[in-house]
């Protein structure tokens, strides 16, 4: 059974309810083996800090897709630097893999939160820096090449911006991803406000 350690309990205060990360505790392998496509936020030993959505686990290493790494000065989220050679060129990794002997503690979203709230990783991260961090909340759709869109999901708008984030990821220009990828949080985050039925 997953053990997980709450390191902060849900509060209402005005009406907000802040959400909650939790702790892997005991065997994070197996713990790992059992979800996938989750935010997931990795302390290592050396301090470091990476978040991302679980792609894989295989042969004691984890491999994100959508990775950042914390920038603890400025406190923000930044592209995560590490570099592979692809067809003669420096880019940088799409699906870093790490270590989990490296890896001090896992943290991800609390089981009740993500059935409750429907997050992307850039409301899981902002959280991890900011426990205050409100998130606006989407639909419930776990659309892929193996699940239908939710019954309640708007899902050419939902398919409209995953053609989006597809572009984001494929950039090999770090000044051009990162344009596209602020532009699809402001657009998402918009198109939410004003009640689009998108995740």
């Amino acid at each position: 059974m997953l053990k997980i350690q709450i390191i902060l309990m849900p509060l209402v205060i005005l009406g907000v309810t802040y959400l909650r990360l939790e702790r892997i505790r005991g065997r994070k392998s197996k713990a790992l083996r059992d979800i996938a496509d989750v935010p997931l936020i990795l302390e290592f030993k050396n301090k470091r800090v990476y978040g991302g959505n679980l792609d894989d686990y295989e042969d004691g290493c984890i491999w994100l897709y959508n990775c950042k790494r914390l920038d603890k000065r400025k406190k923000e989220w930044v592209n995560h630097g590490i570099m592979i050679e692809f067809e003669g060129k420096i880019i940088e990794d799409c699906m870093p893999g790490f270590r989990l002997s490296e890896i001090k503690d896992i943290y991800t979203l609390s089981k009740e939160d993500e059935d409750k709230w429907w997050l992307g990783l850039d409301n899981v991260l902002q959280f991890y820096i900011d426990p205050h961090h409100k998130p606006l909340r989407g639909v419930n759709c776990r659309w892929g090449p193996d699940e239908k869109h939710a019954a309640e999901c708007d899902a050419k708008l939902h398919e409209a911006l995953s053609i989006m984030l597809t572009y984001c990821e494929a950039s090999e220009n770090k000044e051009t991803h990162q344009k596209i990828h602020d532009a699809f949080t402001y657009i998402r985050r918009r198109l939410i406000m004003y009640g689009a039925k998108i995740p």
